[in-house]
């Protein structure tokens, strides 16, 4: 089991107020259970984004991040992945599908049978 960290929203600038947004295009996991308790980081994200949803294609054993802001309200339709077979090497393939619709702040559910 591993849990993945993807872009999000940092507060490196502290002279914004509360409610800016500054983007990040940082990609970190941690393997669970793990003996050294360690954050991994790994291949930066092609482009920085907060709010982007995620999933795992257990068949192709990659992890695929779409949509997310890249600045205060402007949605994107990008869809990027990630070999999960060594996930701190990369790099990101940016894939040839986006989205219909630009957006960020959705969920995403794996429906598997």
């Amino acid at each position: 089991p591993t849990m993945f960290i993807i872009g999000g929203s940092n507060n490196n600038n502290t002279s914004q107020p509360p409610s800016a947004i500054i983007s990040t295009d940082r990609f970190e996991y941690y393997n669970t259970p793990s003996s050294s308790n360690t954050v991994t980081t790994g291949p930066n994200l092609p482009e920085k984004l907060y709010a982007p949803a995620a999933e795992i294609s257990y068949e192709k054993r990659k992890l695929y991040v779409f949509g997310g802001a890249s600045t205060v309200n402007i949605a994107r339709n990008s869809i990027y992945s990630l070999d999960l077979a060594n996930p701190s090497a990369g790099p990101w393939t940016t894939e040839t599908i986006t989205l219909p619709l630009a957006r960020y702040g959705h969920i995403a559910v794996i429906l598997s049978r």
